[in-house]
Parts: structure tokens; sequence; C-alpha cells
């Protein structure tokens, strides 16, 4: 049976990890952005609560309130700073792989839709007008093709070791 048709190899399923990354990087700036408008709406409307409870407060505690969200919306917009970079870094890693194949070659579009869109299978098949079976025997294909490249070998292997 031919290799495409079977499981991803352990190589294969690295480059395949390895070409995520990019895709995790926007997915965490997505959620620190999400985290900031929290913070700046908590900012704007701060909860004011009446203590009903009749329980007595420790004396010497002083509550933070809002005081804190400046601090917070400050660390937010430095890590959201350092995955736009992290994002830039692992773009720029993703086009060097796919840089690769040729500009109109099939694999090259899946690959293009999977890491970089991050398009579910059926969304490319209607782009292709292929089915998802075919697209996924392309897609494997394609990273066994670059498997073969001595340069993404060795960018796998280092990315073994690292993860």
């Amino acid at each position: 049976m031919e290799k495409h048709k079977l499981r991803l190899s352990e190589d294969a399923k690295v480059l395949d990890s390895y070409l995520k990354n990019y895709n995790r990087c926007k997915v965490r700036k997505r959620a620190l952005e999400k985290r900031r408008q929290q913070i700046i709406f908590d900012f704007n409307y701060p909860i004011k609560n009446i203590n009903l409870t009749g329980m007595p407060k420790a004396k010497g505690i002083v509550d933070e309130g809002s005081a804190v969200l400046p601090l917070q919306l400050d660390e937010i917009d430095t890590r959201i700073k350092e995955k736009i970079e992290d994002a830039q870094k692992e773009y720029f890693k993703l086009n060097e792989i796919i840089g690769f194949l040729d500009t109109h070659d099939i694999g090259r579009m899946i690959l293009e839709y999977r890491y970089i869109d991050y398009l579910p299978w059926w969304k490319i098949a209607l782009f292709e007008k292929k089915s998802k079976t075919t697209l996924v025997y392309i897609w494997r294909k394609t990273l066994y093709r670059l498997l073969e490249f001595p340069k993404i070998r060795q960018i796998v292997e280092e990315f073994k070791k690292t993860s």
C-alpha cells in the first residue's frame, strides 16, 4: 500500500506539529486580546459590591480594587506584543518550509489553507472542489515530499529535540 494512505510517520507528525506553531501563536494572541478587552471593561465598569453579609472585615487589609487593572492591562499589552513577534517568527519559519514547494502546487495550497489560514478540511474541499479524502492524501504526500529535503529533515530533528 502507498505510504500516503497509511497513518503519518513519526517524522511527518513532528513536521505537522512544527507547522502548527504559527496558529498556536495566533490563538494565544487572540486569547490575550479577549482578556485585554475584559480588563478594559472591568476598568470602565468596576463591580460595586455592597457587603450585606453583616460579617466584620479584617483591619489592615487594603482592597486593591480597580487600582490593579492598569498594571494588568500593561502586562497583557506586553504579552500581546510578544505573541505578535512570536507569530511573525513562526510565519517566516512556515513560509521557509512551504517555499520548498512550487507556487502552483496543490499540495502547497493545501498546506497554506491548513497552516496559515487554519481552515477545516470541509472548507478546503469547497475551495479546491475535491473530496476530503483526496485532500488528506495530497496533504500527506506533500508532507512526505517535504521530508525528502535535507534542510527540512534537519529542522524536524532539531524540533524533536526541543519538544
